[in-house]
């Protein structure tokens, strides 16, 4: 069956993160830019796709693109190919095992080639996005910062790095260690990373996260049209915990066991991957409340646009009341009008 329209609902990542965090854990940052592309839909915006998106309010016409995202700077200059066109070969041969998915309601069978492309192709799929991506800038970033504070309280550290800045400049630095000091403690700048760093820290996380989720055991789950539909989001790998934690640790992880993976494969099929031999949700979804938990797992991690193939889907509120989109939309505004503290 294909789509041919889709509703895009343009909301600002902050809503969506209060609106959805009361009920649900979150396991990154919500506010960041858009996504680079939603790819669970089986090759969202592309010719012969599931969905078709469009933007509108001066906002791009297609998927959510951003420029060079993937470019890196080598020996030979800038390297826009080598990551497009990995990522290109895991994206066709995962169309294709989607395609297969949302018309037999099977996952393939672990250790296949299939299998192995699918995981492949959900932890690049997790990784890959903005929303990942700032936030572990945002966590390097802090670090340095922290480590930048604690050094320069020590003024012989401090005139040993000035010293090996003007030996390699072959320049006269007049900066004194109490101006800095005052410059540090301002907080008035920022720490940026080049793309080099982002893609080199995407490697590391796809090679920690490959391994447990091919450990986990995939469920199909489906959902009639009476039941309602599943949505998506512009970061729709969505990582939760299955059983309440509490204390300082309590995010879940990929490798923590009682954690489950939800990735949206179309209106009526999704993914969930659990560590545990036995799944207690797999095939047909039992009550319109299952669709609505799932579609709320969603919207949590949305970072700026959540997908819809109709006008209306469900999801649940903090109190476990089944809720539609005007629903939500009433919430945006609650939260706009609401004064600040």
């Amino acid at each position: 069956m294909k789509i041919t329209a889709t509703t895009v609902f343009i909301i600002s990542s902050r809503s969506i993160c209060n609106i959805f965090q009361c009920l649900f854990r979150q396991a990154s940052s919500l506010s960041c830019p858009l996504a680079e592309r939603v790819d669970a839909y089986a090759c969202v915006g592309h010719p012969g796709g599931c969905f078709k998106v469009e933007i509108k309010n001066n906002m791009p016409i297609e998927n959510c693109a951003i420029r060079n995202f993937h470019t890196v700077e080598t020996l030979e200059g800038k390297d826009s190919r080598t990551f497009e066109e990995a990522f290109s070969l895991v994206e066709e041969n995962a169309s294709r095992i989607i395609k297969n998915i949302n018309a037999t309601f099977m996952a393939p069978e672990p250790g296949t080639d299939d299998y192995n492309w699918l995981i492949n192709f959900i932890a690049i799929l997790c990784e890959r996005t903005p929303a990942r991506r700032k936030h572990f800038s945002e966590m390097t970033a802090e670090m340095y910062k922290m480590i930048t504070r604690v050094g320069f309280q020590h003024k012989e550290y401090f005139e040993s790095q000035k010293r090996i800045i003007e030996e390699k400049t072959g320049e006269k630095n007049n900066l004194t260690h109490e101006k800095l000091l005052e410059f540090i403690e301002r907080d008035e700048y920022e720490v940026v990373f080049g793309n080099n760093h982002h893609m080199k820290s995407f490697m590391d996380r796809l090679d920690v996260i490959i391994e447990p989720l091919s450990r986990r055991k995939w469920s199909v789950v489906t959902s009639p049209p009476m039941m309602g539909d599943f949505i998506c989001s512009d970061n729709p790998v969505c990582l939760r915990n299955v059983t309440k934690v509490t204390g300082f640790f309590s995010s879940p992880g990929h490798g923590m066991f009682n954690t489950e993976v939800s990735l949206p494969l179309s209106p009526r099929v999704v993914l969930l991957g659990r560590f545990e031999d036995y799944h207690p949700m797999s095939g047909l979804v039992p009550n319109r409340k299952t669709v609505a938990a799932i579609n709320s797992f969603t919207g949590m991690y949305a970072e700026k646009f959540i997908f819809s193939k109709k006008q209306d889907f469900l999801w649940t509120d903090t109190v476990g009341k089944l809720c539609n989109t005007d629903d939500f939309k009433r919430k945006l505004v609650e939260k706009k009008e609401k004064p600040k503290e």
